[in-house]
């Protein structure tokens, strides 16, 4: 799971970007989160609670095998 904020000034979604791609590639499963209105981390509540319930999901689907 790559999440990234398309304002962050330290890490360009360029490079999200790049990872997911090479992913894909490798056809390794991949979500890919990333929100035009945030920059480094999920800081608006709506944006932050829907990173946390997909995390969980992905989680659930890919960690824990339910």
């Amino acid at each position: 799971m790559v999440v990234a904020g398309v304002n962050d000034p330290r890490v360009p979604k360029s490079e999200s970007d790049q990872i997911v791609k090479v992913l894909e590639e490798n056809r390794t499963p991949v979500w890919y989160l990333a929100d035009k209105d945030e920059g480094r981390g999920f800081a608006k509540k709506k944006n932050a609670d829907f990173q946390f319930y997909t995390t969980v999901l992905f989680m659930q689907t890919y960690l824990l095998g339910q």
